[in-house]
């Protein structure tokens, strides 16, 4: 599959169906493919894109943030109408540098990242949940976090 010229390191792609396919990488990069053609819903910023989950064809959520190619913190996009704008951290994890994943599970997206951190997603406030993990946590799936 042919990506858009100039397109940078993709880190990681989430879809409903053939037709509807996320893909998102550094620098902000995000594209979404329709089954004939990719449509760039990039954001201005110096962070990567490392987690997507596409919960429907109008909830869309992304983490990311810093990389050795730029960037210093922890970002949460949401898709609104068509484009991504970005979530506020929830006070205890102003100072996160990293998201890394994101799922959906009981109405609710989760996301994981650096120094332990788990955030619930929903209906667009985000709070910090404690897991008493000081480790990085790197994948999501459901309810299964590792």
């Amino acid at each position: 599959m042919e990506l858009p010229e100039d397109t940078p390191l993709l880190n990681w792609i989430h879809g409903r169906s053939p037709t509807d396919l996320w893909v998102g990488g550094l620098s902000g990069t995000i594209l979404h493919w329709n089954g004939s053609e990719w449509s760039d819903f990039s954001v201005e910023q110096d962070e990567a894109i490392w987690g997507i989950y596409a919960h429907s064809a109008t909830e869309v959520i992304c983490v990311g943030g810093e990389s050795r190619w730029g960037g210093e913190s922890a970002k949460i996009l949401r898709l609104e109408g068509d484009q991504f704008q970005s979530v506020e951290l929830p006070p205890e994890h102003e100072e996160l540098s990293n998201l890394f994943k994101v799922s959906h599970y009981n109405d609710r997206f989760w996301m994981i990242g650096v120094g332990g951190a788990l955030i619930a997603l929903d209906n667009a406030i985000p709070t910090a949940i404690p897991t008493g993990i000081t480790q990085d946590l790197v994948t999501i799936h459901k309810n299964v976090i590792v």
